[in-house]
């Protein structure tokens, strides 16, 4: 009996990975003291008393927002309405001490809502159906560079954050295994994450053909039949964006599929761990390709590789 590596990891909810982030962000001494102050202003905003106040200044004022402290989205809630309420607050601060906030104070909350703007955005986006690896990896980078570009203390710290736990993610060989499959972003994986997937994805290959009773000479040998390529270039919208961009200042990879696995003999049965290595490089698709489109198109051409990708693309991402 033949004795396969166990090849079954948990994978983190992509949507939990990135609120830790920002829960740990909220927990640092600057983000908790302007949050605070936050709340205390929204509170007595919140007053039957002040708020008929706030209505006959501001009309079409919007009621002020308490957040829910176990919910980061509603904090970023509360402080965004919070902003746009600072001018009645400055109106009645002279009557009501608690809405007095100082230049410094309202710099802080400016600040926070536009480190924490991409991390909201990027919330809703990785709570998409059918949501891939790849898909959740493009998100997860372009929320760090939009993040980046804040440069502020607190996306700083949010982005220190992020750092840490895409290291996390990177040690699951799932993650990394999904990432190599995606044309859109194997680019990006440094020699020993590749190195990581592809030992991963040549246990899963493995253990798939142990328990396929439809090939069970792939079973014994591990291998198959190589197919020649069609060729298949992918012709995306030259909108350029800046996740596009990062990408491209990361890698010096063509970009569209138009490198094709090179030099295999058709006429020979070709190890997976060849057509893996082969695939290393693969030249990377635009981002706003959808993957799963792509590894159709490459069924006929790579279908020990479509057999892999079929499984990391159905891997759920989200719990959510």
């Amino acid at each position: 009996m033949i004795q396969m590596k166990p090849v079954t990891t948990l994978l983190r909810c992509a949507a939990h990975s990135l609120q830790l982030c920002v829960e740990d962000t909220l927990k640092t001494d600057a983000v908790h003291s302007i949050v605070t102050k936050a709340r205390e202003v929204v509170k007595k905003l919140r007053t039957p008393t002040v708020a008929r106040m706030v209505k006959s200044l501001e009309p079409n004022s919007l009621k002020a927002i308490l957040d829910v402290p176990t919910r980061w989205g509603s904090t970023y809630d509360m402080l965004l309405r919070l902003h746009r309420l600072r001018k009645v607050c400055n109106d009645l601060s002279e009557t009501y001490k608690e809405l007095c906030m100082n230049n410094d104070e309202l710099n802080m909350i400016d600040n926070a809502i536009k480190s924490f703007e991409p991390a909201k955005i990027a919330t809703v986006k990785v709570q998409t159906e059918n949501l891939t690896i790849g898909d959740f990896h493009g998100i997860w980078i372009k929320c760090y560079e939009d993040t980046k570009l804040v440069n502020s203390i607190i996306s700083n710290i949010l982005c220190n954050s992020m750092n840490k736990r895409e290291k996390i993610l990177f040690g699951n060989n799932i993650y990394s295994a999904g990432v190599f499959l995606d044309p859109r972003y194997q680019c990006l994986l440094d020699e020993s994450t590749k190195h990581q997937a592809k030992s991963h994805l040549i246990d899963v290959f493995n253990l798939m053909n142990a328990l396929s009773s439809e090939n069970s000479d792939q079973s014994k040998t591990f291998i198959s039949q190589y197919e020649e390529p069609k060729t298949h270039v992918t012709h995306v919208n030259d909108t350029d964006d800046s996740l596009e961009a990062y990408i491209r200042n990361k890698t010096n990879v063509a970009l569209e599929n138009n490198r094709d696995i090179e030099n295999l003999d058709s006429s020979k049965s070709v190890p997976i761990r060849l057509l893996l290595e082969s695939y290393d490089g693969t030249s990377r698709l635009h981002n706003s390709v959808d993957v799963r489109n792509y590894w159709e198109k490459e069924k006929n051409s790579k279908p020990e590789l479509y057999k892999l990708a079929q499984l990391l693309l159905n891997v759920p991402v989200t719990q959510v």
